[in-house]
């Protein structure tokens, strides 16, 4: 089976996350004690095909969505419509907010350093992106004057669901 299975005695099986465990033992109740490990094999090799179709569904669905929601995007900043609401009472609305990318990681070290983040030089980007904010908000510029980085408008479309 592999390099690890003498150790697969003496180690403890990773517990399962219980609410996806629960829906698993539903299904198991389901099927046929009585299969043996080829049938078994089959059975894996031919889940994994659908969830595989479903996956490659799933992406080509991703794509059609952003399509409309780039182009709806487009269209309310150009109606400056900030939101719809439709027949079934559900709306749709557009988020937009500044996202900063790292391009210069030691100009933007350097540039923690003479700013007094000297103690967060491993910033996870929502500190980075709650910094530039306030930045802006400030009117400091349009870059936020932050070394080493350069700011984005990342938009986003919100849909609430109607009847």
């Amino acid at each position: 089976m592999g390099k690890w299975t003498a150790l697969a005695s003496k180690l403890r099986p990773l517990p399962p996350d219980p609410k996806l465990q629960q829906r698993v033992d539903t299904i198991k109740d389901t099927i046929d004690p009585a299969l043996d490990a080829a049938d078994l094999a089959w059975k894996v090799y031919e889940a994994r095909e659908v969830r595989d179709a479903a996956k490659q569904a799933h992406s080509a669905a991703h794509a059609v969505v952003t399509a409309y929601e780039q182009l709806m995007m487009n269209k309310f900043l150009e109606n400056k419509t900030p939101a719809l609401t439709l027949d079934n009472g559900g709306s749709v609305s557009v988020s937009i907010q500044p996202y900063v990318r790292v391009h210069d990681p030691a100009a933007f070290r350097q540039w923690c350093h003479e700013n007094g983040y000297s103690d967060s030089l491993n910033m996870h980007a929502k500190t980075v992106n709650a910094i530039a904010k306030q930045r802006l908000d400030a009117n400091e510029s349009d870059t936020a004057g932050m070394a080493g980085t350069e700011i984005y408008q990342r938009s986003h479309v919100i849909v609430k669901k109607g009847h």
